[in-house]
């Protein structure tokens, strides 16, 4: 329960909110990503619900091939029952061709998916992570969520990433500092075809980054095979240097890119949906 003397009164009266909802389930099925907010989900189902709760990660090619040992890891964690369940967002032409609404039908077919898995467990309710300041940002595949009837508690209490992010340390959870990690399709340019080949590129682009210790990461893919490179400015400075760039260019050479390019703006998550919407 929350503890007043660790939580301000807000986020205390939130959290039991989220704990009540959660209770008057009866049984409940967590869309489990391993980010921060499906994590502090999981952790509330637990504590809402104990055994008559799960969690469900569904596994494409936009997962980057380290993820699903890490949230396996994780799962174990929080102690809630971990199941994985495959999609292929790749069989939807229309996410294929890469529309600036391709969350959409992304999340369209993995939720479906999820909730043919808790029709099969006999779960009563399928939840997902959304939280209250999704609502700002462009998230097409909120479309997919109302579609479906699918609940999300983090909304439906209020609940902003700051203070999600504030339950994870209450919670001691390992994931309460990760910061966000989209799917793989979001690296590449809408209108660019989201094929298997260019996802395996980008995850061991990404891959071969981070075990220099480079982060935040993220590699673009852009029209015509150019791969773009946003990060720290501190990081923009080292890759720049002579003797750290050229094993760079030669490596993502033989992964198949045209050109690397070193992004002079730092890493933000979401550029790709500058402009859309407004989004500054």
């Amino acid at each position: 329960m929350p503890n007043p003397d660790v939580l301000n009164a807000e986020l205390s009266h939130k959290l039991q909110t989220l704990l009540t909802n959660l209770a008057t389930l009866d049984s409940i099925l967590v869309a489990f990503s391993g980010g921060v907010d499906s994590s502090v989900l999981a952790r509330a189902a637990v504590e809402a619900k104990g055994g008559k709760s799960m969690a469900v990660c569904a596994v494409s090619p936009s997962m980057p091939q380290r993820e699903p040992e890490r949230i396996a890891n994780l799962a174990r964690e929080i102690g809630i029952d971990l199941h994985f369940v495959h999609t292929d967002e790749l069989t939807i032409p229309d996410y294929r061709k890469n529309p600036k609404n391709r969350c959409y039908f992304c999340k369209k077919i993995i939720l479906q998916s999820l909730l043919a898995f808790a029709k099969a467990k006999n779960v009563s309710v399928l939840v997902e992570g959304s939280n209250a300041d999704d609502a700002l940002d462009y998230r097409p595949g909120a479309q997919a969520v109302q579609e479906l009837n699918v609940v999300s508690p983090l909304a439906v209490a209020g609940l902003t990433k700051p203070e999600i992010r504030e339950l994870a340390r209450f919670w001691g959870l390992s994931v309460a500092e990760r910061p966000s990690s989209p799917c793989l399709s979001s690296r590449i340019a809408y209108g660019v075809e989201i094929t298997e080949e260019r996802l395996r590129q980008i995850d061991k682009a990404e891959s071969y980054l981070t075990e220099q210790g480079v982060s935040p990461l993220r590699v673009r893919l852009f029209p015509n095979d150019v791969a773009v490179i946003e990060s720290s400015a501190e990081w923009i400075a080292k890759l720049a240097q002579d003797g750290t760039r050229e094993p760079i260019v030669e490596y993502f050479q033989s992964l198949g890119f045209s050109r690397t390019l070193l992004s002079l703006a730092e890493f933000r998550s979401g550029s790709m949906n500058i402009g859309i919407n407004g989004r500054r």
